[in-house]
């Protein structure tokens, strides 16, 4: 059809057949949800990497979204996110340098203790 526009090209198959026109619409969501898929993979670096890690990439990303719903911060702006983050990150730095310096020392005293009362 050359020197018809596409818009006349559209009108006059939307003209030979009553569903043309859905047809076409539902092809061209379809395009265009595809295109939207390829352009989040592309700016999300997903489109070069291997389907293994896709799925890694995935299970990370569905897991900070169960992490943020869970707890609230999804709501929160970026700055407010990072403060709290900040907060949690450095509660489990102390409570994790605190099992690995103190616990073996509480646990043998423990023992210790436990036999002492097991053996009177």
């Amino acid at each position: 059809m050359r020197g018809v526009s596409a818009r006349q090209s559209y009108v006059s198959d939307a003209a030979a057949c009553p569903n043309a026109r859905s047809r076409k619409s539902q092809i061209n969501i379809i395009e265009y949800l595809r295109l939207l898929n390829y352009r989040y993979e592309l700016m999300m670096g997903l489109y070069v990497m291997e389907s293994w890690e896709k799925a890694v990439v995935n299970f990370i990303v569905k897991l900070n979204y169960r992490y943020e719903v869970t707890t609230g911060l999804y709501m929160l702006e970026s700055w407010e996110k990072y403060i709290i983050n900040g907060i949690i990150c450095a509660s489990f730095a102390l409570l994790t340098y605190t099992a690995v310096n103190h616990l073996p020392k509480q646990s043998i005293n423990f023992a210790n203790q436990l036999s002492d009362y097991v053996a009177a």
